[in-house]
Order: C-alpha cells, then structure tokens, then sequence
C-alpha cells in the first residue's frame, strides 16, 4: 500500500488573533458563521495575514482541494491502493477513508472541511469518509511506518 502525505498543508481554521480582524469578521459575517469556524483564506483574509508567522505557507485552501482532487482520480486511488492524509501547518492530520471523493466546487469542499473542524470525524452509512486528529508529521510517519520514503521540494530536488 502507498501513502501519499500532502504535508504542511496550508489548511486551517482563522486562528485566534485573527478573528476580530475587520476582513476575518466581514467574510464570516457574510457566510453567517462564527469567524472561529471559517477557513484561513488569504483571497479573503490577505489584510489581516499580512505579518503573520509563516505567512507564505498560510490560507490557501484552494491549493490543498486542487492537490486532494488530483490524488483521488487516479487509478492508485481508485483501485484503493493509495492512502491519502493530509497534514496541515499547524499539525493536523486528516485521515480518508476508502475510496472518498471530496466535492469538485471549492465552496462545497470549504463547507465540508469547516464540518471536519467542528465535528472531528464525517461518517455516512456507518463509514469513516473523513477524520481530524491533532498529530505531527513525525507522528503520522511513525503510525504508518512505511518501508521507503520519498519527499519532494519546491526545490525540485
């Protein structure tokens, strides 16, 4: 079986000293939620990010549903030989369950991870689609204990 980690995935909640930024409250004023409940988006957010420790690594949802969406269509995954996680910057990882398609609209997608948020795990008949637990990347590895590692870079090396 093949793992395949999207690490240090920028894909999280507004974090506390961000909620009461005038961007943060007006985006979740809009979509009727509390600004502790919605996605660090820099489209959204990019004033009240600006600054922030590891600014360039933060609120790009996008690029993780871009990166999930290209990992479960291929035959790896669909065949269920290809285990999907993703860790995020600030040491989460979300499981999947087999064979679990994510929705193709990044709005929809958006309003399914805010849930994984609220509610740590999605089930639907009697199935673990999704989970959240707080881990580190290290600790991910070592509950996988895979017998080769590969690593990829922005370097390209």
């Amino acid at each position: 079986m093949i793992s395949l980690i999207i690490s240090e995935s920028a894909l999280e909640l507004v974090p506390f000293e961000l909620e009461n930024h005038p961007s943060v409250v007006s985006h979740a004023k809009k979509l009727g939620k509390y600004t502790s409940d919605i996605l660090l988006d820099n489209s959204w957010h990019f004033a009240a990010m600006k600054g922030i420790k590891n600014e360039i690594k933060r609120g790009r949802p996008d690029l993780v549903h871009f990166s999930i969406l290209e990992a479960t269509t291929i035959p790896l995954y669909l065949q269920n030989k290809l285990n999907l996680f993703v860790h995020t910057i600030d040491d989460k990882v979300i499981h999947f369950g087999k064979n679990v398609h994510l929705p193709k609209s990044y709005h929809r997608f958006e309003g399914v991870i805010e849930k994984l948020y609220q509610e740590k795990k999605i089930v639907a008949k009697n199935e673990l689609l999704l989970e959240i637990k707080e881990q580190t990347f290290s600790e991910l590895i070592d509950e996988i204990n895979p017998s080769k590692i590969f690593g990829f870079s922005t370097g390209g090396k």
